[in-house]
């Protein structure tokens, strides 16, 4: 059947005629019943519809066709627009599972998929082994410039030269006092040994005859000290010899004296003598005795004199010695401390000559013409050696160095080849300096050295190999987010920043 659902048989109608559902929409006719479903052209399954257009008899003109009582049959073109309809809902269906599906696929791509982080600095190629300084230790007046500015040097060639004129002077006034200093020494040594003969064969310069005759005058003067306490010693010497025979007489006296006394006391006793005669005997005893005592004190004086002149003797020598070799090493200090001013002013007269430390390529040349002056310790220029390994000094940001370790990966792109066309150069991190540094703009930064996995860019050595001063720039992988962390940080900041506000 092809009336609408629920309706009597169909009946005749005139072909074009609406059905009652139409009809009363269109012309104020009554509504179908309650419960009463829509005509076919209101609502129309695909597979009925389909089977409508492929069934359905043409309809002839003129001719009466039955109809369902409710409804009249809908005109071909209805059809058609219901299965656009059909149709059109069922892309929109599509579009919206496909677009659902390709959301779903970019989140899942966005969660799993992988991108690293990197923190980038700035740096140059450097030598492992840091530019060796050329400095002269004293300055001087440059007499002449024999290199220039990038020139390749070897070690110990001559890169600029300095007036010698004082130094020449100064290690000439030098000499001459060391050798007055040696021939002194060997004077005062002699001195020390009393030998008159010291520097009876010396060795040839200016200051040997003052030296001989100072020596000469010292040794004089020492035995002329000597002769004199010889011959107090020999006086007294002589002194106490009259001393004994002195005593010696004295001592036959006063034997005389004592007898004589004795007898005239004996004498007195039986009256043959007078008691003035015992007395003058007394007092010629006493007289003795006394002058006896008197000579024996000068002789011990006299001795003590003669054991004091031999002291003095005896002193002198020892003295002149001591003086002799206190002197000699005074004499020595002095030769040792200018015998080291000699060899420093040697050595500056070898660096009137300043000379490269290593080999490498002159860089930095703070001098350029004869006649300027060169401050002390003023720096000349810097050598880069060629033949070490080269690595990268990297500044980096401090708000960075937290992620960055020692062992991560680098990327390096040289500045001076395109990366695009040579590539990059891997490397490590080797070393973080400990603390901060200043640049130019008093911005503070760290440094970070990186080893190289290779000496030059690409695959070929010889095309582009790294030389020591090239920029470059250092990609430093500290980690890795996801695609959808990266999407989604801004909102994460937004709300870690957000309801705070007073």
């Amino acid at each position: 059947m092809h009336g609408c659902h629920g309706h009597a048989p169909p009946e005749p109608y005139a072909a074009g005629r609406p059905c009652a559902a139409a009809a009363g929409r269109d012309g104020g006719g009554s509504r179908p019943p309650r419960g009463a479903s829509r005509c076919a052209h209101a609502r129309v399954h695909p597979e009925n519809a389909m089977k409508s257009l492929t069934t359905q008899p043409q309809p002839i003109p003129g001719a009466m066709i039955p109809l369902p009582r409710a409804s009249r049959q809908p005109r071909p073109d209805s059809h058609v627009l219901a299965l656009e309809e059909v149709r059109v809902h069922g892309l929109e269906h599509l579009v919206v599972i496909g677009a659902g599906l390709l959301v779903a696929g970019l989140l899942g791509w966005a969660s799993l998929t992988h991108l690293p982080e990197v923190a980038v600095g700035l740096g140059e190629v450097v030598p492992s082994t840091a530019a060796a300084p050329v400095q002269h230790l004293e300055g001087g007046i440059v007499s002449a410039v024999m290199v220039e500015e990038g020139e390749l040097v070897v070690p110990g060639q001559p890169i600029l030269q300095l007036n010698g004129a004082t130094a020449d002077t100064e290690m000439r006034q030098a000499r001459l006092k060391l050798e007055s200093l040696q021939l002194q020494a060997r004077r005062l040594i002699a001195a020390a040994d009393g030998n008159m003969a010291g520097l009876a064969a010396p060795v040839p310069g200016l200051f040997v005859a003052p030296q001989q005759a100072a020596l000469d005058a010292r040794l004089r003067l020492l035995a002329d000290k000597r002769t004199i306490l010889v011959e107090q010693a020999a006086q007294r010497r002589n002194e106490l010899t009259v001393l004994a025979g002195q005593i010696s007489a004295l001592e036959g006296q006063i034997a005389l004296y004592a007898g004589e006394l004795a007898t005239r006391e004996e004498l007195a006793r039986s009256g043959l003598a007078t008691r003035v005669a015992v007395l003058e005997a007394t007092r010629l005893l006493l007289s003795a005795r006394a002058e006896r005592e008197r000579l024996a004190g000068q002789r011990g004086s006299t001795r003590s004199a003669l054991a004091e002149a031999e002291a003095r003797i005896a002193e002198l020598q020892s003295t002149a010695v001591d003086e002799a070799r206190q002197e000699a090493a005074r004499v020595a200090l002095d030769i040792a401390e200018t015998a080291e001013a000699l060899r420093r002013l040697e050595d500056r007269a070898d660096r009137v000559v300043l000379r490269a430390p290593i080999g490498g390529v002159l860089r930095g040349l703070a001098v350029h013409r004869p006649g300027a002056v060169l401050p002390p310790g003023g720096l000349v220029a810097e050598i880069m050696p060629q033949d070490m390994a080269l690595v990268a000094d990297v500044r980096l940001s401090p708000r960075d160095i937290g992620f960055i370790a020692v062992g991560q990966p680098v990327n390096l792109k040289v500045q001076a080849f395109d990366y695009a066309r040579f590539g990059t150069i891997g490397g490590q991190v080797e070393r973080i300096s400990p603390g901060t540094f200043l640049d130019e703009h008093k911005q503070p930064h760290y440094r970070a050295r990186i080893r190289l996995s290779q000496q030059h860019v690409g695959h070929d050595p010889r095309l582009a190999r790294l030389t020591a001063g090239m920029t470059l720039q250092a990609d430093i992988t500290t980690g890795a987010k996801t695609v959808l962390q990266y999407l989604l940080k801004p909102i994460y900041s937004a709300m870690a920043a957000s309801f705070h506000e007073r």
